[in-house]
């Protein structure tokens, strides 16, 4: 186990500027901040609802995406088809 000033150090550098930030940034306030149990699972429940809410927006496109798709695909399949048989007729014609 290392503390956190040594990761930081160990750290510097590597990580991406905005979570280089964030981790200076609460290195900088270890004893500030701090939330009492029930803040936390607040925060928690928040989060939670707000990922299930997410993800059923993420379903609802996604089904409405399939049901273009499987819309899009008769009609695509139709249009070869009109082109195939105008391609056979016209090869007749000529």
């Amino acid at each position: 186990k290392m503390d956190l000033s040594t990761a930081v150090k160990e750290l510097d550098g590597k990580l991406p500027n905005d979570v280089a930030s964030l981790v200076h940034m609460t290195s900088s306030n270890q004893g500030a901040g701090q939330f009492d149990e029930a803040s936390m699972q607040k925060a928690r429940r928040i989060l939670n609802n707000m990922m299930l809410d997410a993800w059923a927006d993420l379903d609802d496109v996604m089904f409405e995406c399939k049901e273009f798709q499987e819309r899009n695909r008769g009609t695509y399949e139709q249009v070869i088809a009109d082109l195939a048989r105008l391609g056979s007729q016209l090869s007749r014609l000529g």
